[in-house]
């Protein structure tokens, strides 16, 4: 029953996740539609628990989000994955300082990565894509945008957590 429990408590966070980023791609003005609220979410999760179930309701999260995507299947599920693997190895091997900085440079970093894997896997998905210079432009705007402001929103998020929880406060982590 207990696993049950969990496993439900996992498919509705991801479905929740899933929603208030929609939400907030839809309702925000343009330049703030570009915040990444489900790698905001997840990060903030891996931030604070620091185990490997952040990598797997990254899997759930971008696998429901597939159904809803119009990319080829598996692109946003491939990049999602390997992106928050390549966060869970640096956030355990190598930032072992749990403060704000490392938490906005740990987004930064998986933000880069997504869409490296994800432009990546968009060019062997579809070589017949047209890569002309404004697709560069807009490609280029539209990831700086991205990177930055969920950045900026991952360093406030994780300054009023620690505020107001122990368990995000750098100096009560041993």
């Amino acid at each position: 029953m207990r696993f049950l429990l969990k496993t439900m408590l996992i498919i509705i966070s991801a479905l929740v996740i899933i929603i208030f980023h929609l939400t907030v791609v839809y309702l925000f003005p343009s330049s703030w539609s570009k915040i990444n609220v489900i790698f905001l979410f997840l990060l903030l999760y891996l931030v604070w628990s620091g185990n490997s179930q952040a990598v797997w309701l990254t899997a759930l999260t971008h696998l429901f989000l597939e159904f809803l995507s119009l990319t080829p299947f598996g692109l946003l599920l491939f990049s999602s994955v390997l992106s928050m693997l390549f966060s869970y190895w640096l956030f355990h091997s190598l930032f072992i300082n749990h403060s704000w900085y490392t938490a906005m440079v740990l987004t930064a970093g998986t933000l880069f990565f997504f869409r490296i894997f994800y432009l990546l896997g968009l060019i062997l998905f579809d070589p017949e894509l047209q890569l002309n210079s404004n697709f560069w432009l807009n490609f280029t705007q539209s990831v700086a945008w991205e990177i930055g402001l969920t950045t900026l929103t991952m360093g406030l998020v994780y300054l009023l957590a620690a505020k107001f929880s122990r368990r995000f406060n750098p100096s009560l982590i041993h």
